[in-house]
C-alpha cells in the first residue's frame, strides 16, 4: 500500500503502537513507526531495519530502536529486550538467526557462578568452604586457605595462567604454578584482581563436588530446565573451559539474566536460592583489613553498577556506568558481549557480537572499546526515556 503524500510525513496520527509501514513519495521510500508522543500516537521516521529486521517489536521495545540500529553498525549480531517475561524487541542482523550460537567469552563466568549456586542449593558444597576440600592438590600450599567464595569474588590472590597454554591443558595450568600456570595465593581474600584461573578452578570444584562433568551437571540442572541450547567448549583432555567456553544464543543469555531477576525462580521451580542471588548481586567484601583492596563493582562472577564502594575498574568511587540505574548487573565478555539485568525496571537487555574464537581476536578487540561504549550510552538513553 502506498499512502498519500500527507501520510508520508512523521507526526501524523496512527493507531497501533509499534506498527511499521513503508511509504513512497516523489520516488523516495520512507519508513515510519507508530510511537507515543505525550498522549498522542504518531508516526515517526525510522530505519528500514525496524521493519525488516525486528523479529519482535512491541510498545515496550520502542525506546530501544536507536540502541539496536546503532550497535548494528558495530557488528552486533543480535539484540534482545525483555520487559518482565515478555520479549518486547528482538533484532537479528546480517545472516544471524535466533538459533545461532555465539562464543560468549567471559559471560561464561556468570554461567559458572549459577552452576556453583545450584550445587550449593543441592548440598554438594558451601561457597564458604575451602576450595582445597575439593582441590586436594592445594593442601599444604599457600592456596589451601582459598575459599570457593574467594574464587567467585576474584579475591583469591592467586595469579592468572598463560592463556595459550591453558587451552591445551586447563587443569594443570589452573592448579599448578609450572609452565606458565597460575601461581599460588599470597593473601587469600585480601585483594581483588580479575583473572581467568580463579574461575577455571571452579571446574575442579564443581566436577569433584557433584561427581560428574560440568557439562552433564549443567545440561540437567540449568540448560534443560531453562530451555537453553547452550554448550561448553572443552580442551583436548575433555575439560570444560568454564571461564570462557559457554556457547549460547541471545535468548539463552536473556534466560540466565531473567533467572537472577526472578530471584532464582523458573517456571515455579527454585533453581537458585534467593539468598544466593542476593549474594551474587552484592559487592563482595572478603576482607575488612586496613590494607584490603575490594572492588565495589563486582559480585560473584557478575559485574555490578553499585555506587556503594570504589570501582577498581575505573579507579573511583561510585557506579561503573553512571548513566545506568545503580541496581543494574551485567554479564560481560570479550568482544563486547552483554547480558544486562535492571531489577528496578524489570528489564533484560542482551547484545551479542561475533565471538572471539581465537586469543588474537580477543586481544585485538580490547584495543577498541567503542562497541561497549556505544551500547552503554544508548542503553542509558533508552532507560532515561522510559516512563
Amino acid at each position: 500500500m502506498v499512502p498519500g503524500v500527507a501520510d508520508a510525513s512523521a507526526g501524523t496520527t496512527c493507531k497501533v503502537i509499534g506498527q511499521t509501514k513503508q511509504v513512497v513519495t516523489k520516488k523516495k521510500t520512507q519508513y515510519l513507526i507508530c510511537s507515543r508522543s505525550g498522549k498522542r500516537k504518531v508516526w515517526r521516521t525510522t530505519s528500514p531495519a525496524v521493519g525488516t529486521k525486528a523479529t519482535v517489536l512491541k510498545a515496550g521495545g520502542l525506546p530501544f530502536i536507536d540502541l539496536a540500529l546503532t550497535v548494528k553498525n558495530y557488528a552486533a549480531q543480535c539484540v534482545l529486550v525483555m520487559k518482565g517475561n515478555e520479549v518486547v524487541a528482538e533484532w537479528n542482523f546480517g545472516s544471524h538467526t535466533p538459533n545461532k550460537k555465539i562464543l560468549t567469552a567471559s559471560i561464561s563466568k556468570s554461567f559458572t557462578s549459577a552452576l556453583v549456586g545450584i550445587a550449593q542449593k543441592q548440598g554438594f558444597l558451601n561457597i564458604d568452604d575451602r576450595a582445597s576440600k575439593f582441590i586436594t592438590e592445594w593442601v599444604g600450599t599457600k592456596s589451601e586457605l582459598v575459599t570457593i567464595r574467594h574464587l567467585l569474588a576474584m579475591t583469591s590472590t592467586r595469579s592468572d595462567f598463560n592463556l595459550i597454554n591453558s587451552l591445551q591443558d586447563l587443569r594443570s595450568q589452573t592448579l599448578f604454578p609450572v609452565n606458565g600456570g597460575a601461581q599460588h595465593a599470597t593473601s587469600p581474600g585480601l585483594r581483588w584482581s580479575y583473572h581467568n584461573a580463579s574461575t577455571q578452578a571452579l571446574e575442579v570444584v564443581l566436577s569433584r563436588a557433584t561427581g560428574e562433568s560440568v557439562s552433564t551437571f549443567a545440561q540437567r540442572e540449568l540448560f534443560a530446565k531453562l530451555g537453553m541450547t547452550t554448550t561448553i567448549e572443552k580442551d583436548p583432555k575433555g575439560i570444560e573451559a568454564v571461564y570462557v567456553g559457554f556457547v549460547s544464543t541471545c535468548s539463552d543469555i536473556a534466560k540466565l539474566t531473567r533467572l537472577y531477576l526472578q530471584n532464582g525462580m523458573w517456571d515455579g521451580q527454585q533453581i537458585l536460592t534467593p539468598e544466593y542471588v542476593v549474594d551474587s548481586l552484592t559487592p563482595q567484601v572478603t576482607s575488612t583489613a586496613t590494607n584490603a583492596s575490594m572492588n565495589g563493582s563486582y559480585g560473584l562472577q557478575i559485574w555490578l553498577n553499585s555506587d556503594k564502594g570504589t570501582s577498581i575498574t575505573v579507579g573511583r568511587q561510585g557506579s561503573l556506568y553512571p548513566d545506568l540505574p545503580t541496581d543494574t548487573f551485567l554479564f560481560q565478555g570479550a568482544c563486547r558481549q552483554f547480558g544486562v539485568g535492571i531489577p528496578s525496571r524489570d528489564l533484560t537487555i542482551v547484545m551479542l557480537r561475533p565471538g572471539c574464537d581465537t586469543i588474537e581476536k580477543a586481544l585485538l578487540d580490547q584495543l577498541d572499546p567503542s562497541p561497549a561504549t556505544v551500547f552503554i550510552y544508548q542503553l542509558g538513553k533508552a532507560i532515561s526515556s522510559l516512563r
